[in-house]
C-alpha cells in the first residue's frame, strides 16, 4: 500500500499537539519500516514542515534540517519532486 502523506501528519509525527494524530502517523512509518507500505512526500510538504517549524514552532534550522534529513533517510519513505499527480497513485 502506498501513503502520500502531507504536513500536518509530519508535524504530527514530530510534536505532541495531537497524542492521537501521532499514534495514528507513527504506525504508517513503522508499517513504512517493516516494508508493509511505502510513505510518498512530495517537495512542497518538506518547503511547508520547514516554514511551519521555523515560524510557528521556533525550531532551529540545524533541527529542522536533521529531521528532514533523518526523514527522507527512512526505510519505506519515497521523496516526490513536485506536485503528486493520479501517477503517484497507480504505481
Amino acid at each position: 500500500m502506498r501513503q502520500i502523506i502531507d504536513t500536518n501528519c509530519l508535524l504530527a509525527f514530530v510534536t505532541d499537539r495531537s497524542p492521537l494524530q501521532n499514534k495514528s502517523i507513527a504506525l504508517v512509518f513503522e508499517r513504512a519500516a517493516n516494508f508493509e507500505e511505502e510513505i510518498l512526500v512530495a517537495s512542497n510538504v518538506i518547503t511547508e514542515f520547514v516554514c511551519v517549524q521555523l515560524s510557528v514552532y521556533l525550531q532551529t534550522e540545524s533541527l529542522i534540517a536533521w529531521m528532514v534529513a533523518d526523514l527522507l533517510k527512512q526505510t519505506g519513505v519515497h521523496y516526490h519532486h513536485g506536485f503528486l499527480n493520479t501517477l503517484a497513485y497507480e504505481r
